[in-house]
């Protein structure tokens, strides 16, 4: 279910990606968490009351986390009471799910990318460069460039760099 159609006094159980977290201490000086989830339909925001050192260790901004929690409605907008929050292998992440994708389809970033690195003529950078790009691997065309105003989305690290490569070879 896309959070787009998360429904008040219903529990939801599932994957979302972990946006944003801001510590809080309610009047009585107990700890919480609210969490910002995100999908590829929109966000929502997430209480996690009585929080934990481990968990407020273990939630990490930028992940994708199994979630259940209750949905409800504070002041007239929906928000999550979360129940229960738990890690879970990034390497199994379709991100597409949780982010908007690139402009730039991933074969025309894959293929403008290895021509540039083939393009290098000095051998010693070349290699650095070609070791740096394979040490990347697939992950260069999962991520996005940063959490929040550039090239937020899947791939958006591989637009970033071909973007910067293209505009280093109109300038020289």
């Amino acid at each position: 279910m896309k959070i787009r159609d998360f429904m008040p006094q219903t529990r939801i159980s599932q994957p979302l990606l972990v946006y944003q977290i801001k510590e809080g201490v309610t009047n009585s000086g107990s700890p919480y968490l609210t969490v910002t989830f995100r999908d590829n339909s929109g966000q929502i925001d997430g209480k996690l009351w009585s929080v934990t050192p481990e968990q407020k260790e273990m939630i990490k901004a930028g992940e994708v986390m199994n979630v259940t929690a209750d949905v409800i409605t504070y002041q007239n907008a929906p928000q999550m009471k979360i129940v229960q929050i738990e890690p879970i292998d990034q390497k199994l992440v379709d991100l597409s799910e949780f982010v908007t994708t690139g402009p730039i389809p991933t074969d025309q970033l894959r293929e403008g990318l290895e021509g540039y690195v083939s393009s290098i003529k000095d051998m010693t950078l070349r290699l650095i460069v070609r070791e740096l790009y394979d040490r990347l691997g697939d992950d260069i065309y999962r991520y996005p460039a940063a959490a929040k105003n550039h090239h937020e989305y899947v791939s958006g690290l591989a637009t970033h760099i071909y973007s910067m490569a293209r505009l280093a070879e109109f300038v020289a």
